[in-house]
């Protein structure tokens, strides 16, 4: 009889550890719990109000001519393809060069620029967007701006040959350029 005792006791305890029931709540294995979200990636941070950068095929069409004059550089625009293969866009006047890169084909967000920076997230934001500043040099300043977590668009400032004083501080420069080309930006849907 001892026997069939231990024995029932040992049944019952496997069926019990078997059924998820031995603690009382909800077991990790428990298919009906429902798990947290993964956390997302610090480098394809959210974006609010996502932009749409392949609404502007052409990259000279992010900035106006009005913006441009009021930035104080202008000129003929040139196109290079960018290192990802993309179109670039580049103003240079001899006073002031902005250089604008989409990246929209990667689906890498700020990765790269987080990379280049040894950061593990974007720090700055502009207008409400998660940028990174990559090359704050005293007369250039490069930076990284999502229009949505996986695409970007870069902005690069060179003030080497201006002496005005609204060109001193280009990094204050590159965010005004990225601000007016959020602004020229239609809404990703």
């Amino acid at each position: 009889m001892k026997r069939t005792k231990t024995g029932l006791v040992i049944l019952i305890a496997v069926a019990f550890a078997a059924a998820g029931c031995t603690s009382g709540g909800p077991s990790q294995g428990d298919p009906g719990t429902a798990s947290p979200p993964p956390p997302s990636d610090p480098a394809m941070p959210a974006v609010s109000n996502p932009k749409n950068l392949d609404a502007v095929a052409d990259p000279c069409q992010l900035l106006t001519s009005e913006q441009l004059n009021q930035l104080g550089t202008g000129g003929e625009p040139s196109h290079r393809p960018s290192p990802w293969g993309q179109d670039t866009c580049t103003w240079d006047n001899r006073v002031l060069r902005v250089k604008l890169s989409p990246s929209t084909t990667m689906d890498h967000g700020l990765k790269s620029a987080l990379r280049s920076v040894r950061k593990e997230a974007p720090d700055e934001q502009v207008d409400g967007y998660p940028m990174v500043t990559t090359q704050p040099l005293s007369t250039s300043c490069g930076i990284y701006v999502s229009a949505t977590p996986q695409d970007t668009f870069v902005v690069d400032v060179d003030a080497t040959e201006s002496d005005r004083p609204e060109h001193r501080d280009t990094c204050a420069v590159a965010k005004r350029v990225a601000s007016m080309v959020l602004s020229n930006l239609p809404a990703k849907n």
